[in-house]
């Protein structure tokens, strides 16, 4: 193995609680009940994407634009001031450092959100790249969003692990020929036995890997 790509949100930081309760608070306000079939589509796009998609399906009357700026503000404050990483996320990330593995974020997370976290946390340095979904324009059900770090890396993607906690993102990678590593994130644990049985690997905390 040359090389791992980590998800952030539900992954590497504990965040999927804001995340999911985010879509569903703003609809709340508006008096629109948030579909089941609307909750998992908007799950696998980025907050630009989803600002879009909600703005088109609920015929909102706020631009997309308006939308997605009042998704940031409370995703920025968030991000700079409450959430924490999962429990050794951060003690295997070094680990994959310190064993010469090529690291890649791969993340539905937009870059400006980001930022601040890299330095909130001081990891910058451990990533290559970050490919976003809205750098490349591919959201993460599709393997062609694996793919294409598979090729920017110049590793076969065999030789590159996935860490995610989201089935559909397993589920792309894992089409795409990525080695897949389900982690267990308690807002989708409905999905962990799926999770355990159609991947190569899960661990239900960081605790349980050992970088080798």
């Amino acid at each position: 193995m040359k090389a791992v790509i980590f998800d952030l949100d539900g992954t590497l930081i504990d965040s999927m609680p804001m995340w999911r309760d985010l879509g569903r608070d703003y609809l709340e306000s508006l008096n629109i009940e948030l579909e089941d079939k609307v909750a998992q589509k908007i799950a696998t796009l980025s907050l630009k994407m989803n600002s879009v998609f909600l703005k088109e399906y609920y015929n909102l009357k706020d631009s997309a634009e308006k939308i997605y700026d009042d998704f940031k503000d409370l995703v920025m404050h968030f991000y700079l001031n409450e959430v924490k990483p999962k429990d050794d996320a951060f003690r295997v990330l070094e680990d994959f450092k310190k064993s010469g593995y090529d690291i890649v974020l791969g993340t539905a997370t937009s870059t400006e959100f980001i930022e601040p976290l890299f330095n909130r946390f001081n990891i910058r340095e451990y990533f290559n790249f970050v490919q976003t979904c809205d750098m490349v324009g591919i959201a993460k059900n599709d393997s062609e969003y694996f793919k294409l770090i598979s090729k920017r890396l110049n590793h076969s993607p065999d030789e590159i692990f996935l860490f995610d906690d989201a089935p559909f993102a397993l589920k792309a990678a894992k089409k795409a020929g990525l080695v897949t590593v389900g982690v267990y994130e308690q807002t989708c644990s409905e999905h962990w036995d799926e999770i355990k049985a159609k991947n190569d690997y899960h661990i239900n905390s960081f605790r349980e890997w050992e970088v080798r």
